[in-house]
């Protein structure tokens, strides 16, 4: 039984498949594979994974086995078989850590935002598609 809106929302005409790259976190999950992304977001497999609105944007996939198998290559990782839901939006986007200081008058510290970074598709490994969630079927490399 699948544990995903997703998953259960398509028809077998509308499921998009695609390949993500990703590093072995525990046994039973994994995390994306740069350090550009999020490394709190968490794939397991038959289980959906969602853009979490104001905290990061879209995820990271890519088009064709061979474009992940290439970017596998360079950044080490297994390669997940995947269906996705696209995205809208056009740049990889999150939320920095705050930086915690301490207050100039009296004890204690405060919390100041450190922006947001960002990434264009266009600065994206070859065959790079932004999606909003990401459901992974099984491990193929």
């Amino acid at each position: 039984m699948s544990d995903s809106t997703l998953y259960n929302s398509l028809t077998e005409e509308d499921r998009k498949m695609g390949y993500k790259v990703a590093r072995a976190y525990n046994s039973r999950s994994y995390s994306p594979a740069t350090s550009f992304a999020l490394q709190r977001v968490r794939y397991r497999i038959n289980r959906e994974t969602r853009q979490e609105r104001g905290e990061y944007g879209p995820l990271a996939i890519f088009e064709t086995l061979e474009q992940a198998r290439k970017f596998a290559k360079e950044v080490g990782g297994h390669i997940l078989e995947v269906e996705y839901e696209p995205s809208a939006e056009t740049e990889l986007w999150k939320k920095n850590p705050p930086t915690f200081c301490r207050n100039r008058f009296g004890g204690g510290y405060h919390a100041e935002s450190n922006g947001i970074t960002k990434r264009a598709l266009e600065n994206c490994p070859d065959g790079t598609i932004f999606v909003s969630s990401v459901y992974p079927l099984e491990v193929i490399e």
